[in-house]
């Protein structure tokens, strides 16, 4: 999906290319993740060490995700008072 999404580039604005490609690339790293948590690894204190850093990519991944959502929010926000202020300024 990777490949798929970094060659054929299905968006028109490039931040929302780059934030689908992280995503995906983010993805990709939390499966190999969660493979560590199997007999693969078979020091538990190893698999505790990969838990945190697990969670630190998951948590991290959701703060970028929430703070660009937020951003977008409050732009789109600040452009629509902008908008009515210029139209009851103008009427």
């Amino acid at each position: 999906m990777i490949i798929t999404v970094g060659q054929i580039v299905p968006y028109i604005h490039r931040s929302k290319w780059i934030t689908e490609l992280s995503n995906e690339m983010i993805i990709l790293s939390s499966l190999y993740f969660v493979m560590c948590f199997s007999p693969f690894v078979a020091d538990s204190f190893a698999q505790d060490i990969v838990g945190y850093g697990f969670c630190a990519v998951i948590g991290a991944h959701c703060l970028i995700n929430i703070s660009i959502m937020l951003g977008c929010s409050l732009k789109t926000s600040i452009l629509n008072l902008k908008r009515y202020l210029f139209i009851q300024k103008h009427m």
